[in-house]
């Protein structure tokens, strides 16, 4: 692991409401995570329509800040599966251990009311070679990030039972 590291900002996870560390994963379980880059130019978008290309070109990934990416993962043991410009992604994947190694993390298991997921808790840490062009990491820790905000309605009669119309029945 490089001696200086940076904490990557807005990487801070606090433990989840109800859950519990309950094991940590097996090191050699395969992860795969989104490394999230800056963007090249940080002038306003035009406002006519313009091409993924040029698009790609003027605000996606610098192929540069890509290459320092490309090295992270080879000092580190991990796979460059994906790299996208446009959408400023690069999918690197590897094992926990790496992962751990990589990101200056500890990956566990946590229990929850959704089962047992694997998660994380602090800050992630970069080097500093890549720490200015990385925004964000994703993929490290499987917690549920949505929830389902409807409701089915009971029945509060016992001889209600759901019925389904088709238009012309209902007109």
């Amino acid at each position: 692991m490089p001696s200086e590291r940076i904490a990557l900002r807005g990487s801070e996870r606090l433990p989840a409401a109800n859950s519990s560390v309950v094991g940590t994963p097996d090191p050699n379980d395969f992860v795969s995570v989104t490394v999230m880059l800056r963007r090249r130019s940080t002038k306003e978008p035009p406002s006519e329509p313009v091409t993924r290309e040029n698009f790609a070109q003027y605000y996606g990934a610098d192929p540069a800040d890509v290459e320092l990416v490309e090295q992270f993962a080879s000092d580190n043991d991990l796979t460059v599966r994906g790299v996208d410009l446009a959408r400023r992604s690069i999918t690197l994947a590897g094992t926990v251990a790496n992962m751990n190694e990589a990101f200056a993390t500890q990956l566990l298991l946590f229990q929850g009311p959704q089962g047992v997921y694997r998660g994380r808790t602090g800050i992630l840490y970069l080097p500093v070679a890549i720490s200015d062009a990385v925004v964000g990491v994703f993929g490290l820790d499987e917690r549920a990030q949505a929830r389902a905000h409807f409701r089915r309605l009971i029945a509060a009669a016992p001889s209600a039972t759901n019925v389904s119309f088709t238009p012309p029945q209902v007109a």
